[in-house]
């Protein structure tokens, strides 16, 4: 599997892709001038196959590197959320909403786990 790591403060998004299961759709293809360098840009079509709920769902993604600079950016749909911490308000929020038998339920059995 193809892997890159942070070069010169740069953190490289393909590597982290290829790692999280995306694989290419097609052959990279050479396109644009690189807007840091102007070198010629490669860019790479991925997509991933997800199983979920027993339907198969394919996401698309795409990437754009400068081989000379190291510069990547991504196109597409592909974006992770950032989760919020838990907190104790949170989950108290939560929990509130809960039925009062499926409150009893839980502080009986110790949570889900």
């Amino acid at each position: 599997m193809t892997t890159s790591k942070p070069v010169d403060g740069f953190d490289l998004i393909l590597g982290e892709l290829y790692n999280d299961g995306w694989f290419n759709r097609c052959p990279p293809r050479d396109d644009d001038p690189c807007a840091k360098c102007h070198g010629t840009t490669t860019i790479h079509s991925l997509h991933k196959f997800i199983f979920a709920f027993g339907q198969v769902i394919e996401k698309f993604t795409s990437v754009v590197t400068c081989p000379h600079c190291l510069h990547e950016c991504e196109l597409d749909s592909y974006k992770k959320e950032k989760r919020k911490k838990a907190t104790k308000k949170n989950l108290v929020t939560i929990f509130s909403k809960l039925s009062r038998d499926m409150q009893a339920a839980l502080l009986i059995s110790g949570g889900i786990k």
